[in-house]
């Protein structure tokens, strides 16, 4: 048997909930399922949604698969996102392959390893790491404060990593 309801108490930490289905019936100590390798602790609303399986027609071993519908994130077609969305952050594998990392605070720890390039609003701002630039030598006029500072923008840009 196959019922609706929705949270009206999590227990254990996420791990069992006490649930209301359509009829008004409460089911208490629903064991939780959760995909594989996800883990989560819902904050229980009216449009926290469960899908309850029942072996057997038993309600007393029941089994719930939590669902918030107003929490959900807007996907294309073959998209997958995991994440708190509650919070909003994210990180969503896009249908064309790409995967975009949405956060609530705009900030990022770690190592980020693109390949290829790295883009903001879809302009590329950083590529692969370019060839050293020689600094100037010779010439017949010779600008020493110029030469200074252009010597100074070519540490700055090395240092940053955007070339040897």
């Amino acid at each position: 048997m196959i019922l609706k309801g929705f949270i009206t108490e999590m227990k254990e930490g996420g791990k069992r909930a006490k649930v209301q289905t359509f009829e008004n019936e409460i089911i208490d100590d629903v064991l939780m399922l959760y995909g594989y390798g996800e883990a989560s602790n819902i904050q229980p609303d009216t449009t926290s949604l469960v899908l309850l399986l029942c072996p057997l027609g038993s309600k007393t071993n029941v089994f719930g698969v939590p669902y918030n519908v107003t929490l959900q994130p807007t996907l294309a077609a073959s998209e997958k996102a995991v994440g708190n969305f509650k919070t909003g952050n994210k990180i969503t594998f896009k249908a064309n392959g790409d995967v975009e990392i949405t956060s609530a605070l705009s900030s990022f720890s770690g190592i980020v390893d693109v390949a290829g390039v790295y883009k903001v609003d879809g302009v590329q701002v950083v590529g692969n790491q370019g060839a050293a630039v020689t600094a100037p030598t010779g010439g017949t006029t010779i600008d020493a404060e110029a030469r200074v500072a252009i010597n100074a923008i070519i540490a700055r840009i090395a240092a940053h990593g955007l070339i040897a």
